[in-house]
């Protein structure tokens, strides 16, 4: 006889709902599994990348294809090191405000767009409905890294940023090498 029946059986419908929790926790684990390898190899690219532009086409193409996030962009207001990095459209000018609100962000920002100008980070045609927000910083911060999709429930106020936080921690170390900060 199937475990799973003998348990229903003899002790009602408590065994089915620990059979389903059971089943959830496994497929849980599953998912963070591939998350962790992602994640990892993500990292280990980012640390191998020498070049600026390889750098950043990386990150924001492992956001997007191993990552789901449809829209990606990033923003810097350090000197770059190299001066013809200086074109990047990652140097595009950004305003006081922005640069003075991601300062003051100590932990990402997740929801709906904030009350500055982002409409043109992520292209003509995109209509974000949610943001996640990231200051890159040292001490001070120096750019900011901006994911958005088109799922108004996929980044919202409640949700855990931890993960976005060592996104932002990684890319900032990565970026380092490539800025000179004042």
């Amino acid at each position: 006889m199937n475990l799973s029946l003998s348990l229903t059986a003899a002790s009602g419908g408590a065994a089915l709902v620990l059979l389903f929790a059971l089943t959830w926790a496994v497929q849980l684990r599953t998912r963070n599994a591939g998350l962790v390898d992602s994640v990892w190899a993500w990292s280990l690219g980012l640390l191998a990348a020498q070049e600026f532009d390889i750098l950043l086409q990386l990150l924001i193409h492992s956001l997007r294809e191993d990552f789901q996030v449809p829209h990606v962009a990033v923003r810097l207001w350090a000197t770059p090191q190299e001066l013809t990095h200086a074109a990047h459209d990652a140097y595009q000018q950004v305003d006081a405000e922005l640069s003075q609100w991601t300062q003051n962000l100590l932990t990402p920002y997740c929801g709906k767009q904030p009350g500055l100008d982002l409409a043109t980070w992520f292209g003509t045609d995109a209509t974000p409905q949610s943001y996640a927000l990231i200051a890159l910083r040292s001490e001070h911060a120096f750019g900011l890294l901006a994911l958005a999709s088109d799922d108004a429930n996929r980044f919202y106020p409640e949700m855990g940023t931890l993960f976005l936080k060592r996104i932002g921690e990684l890319v900032s170390a990565a970026l380092l090498r490539h800025v000179t900060l004042s």
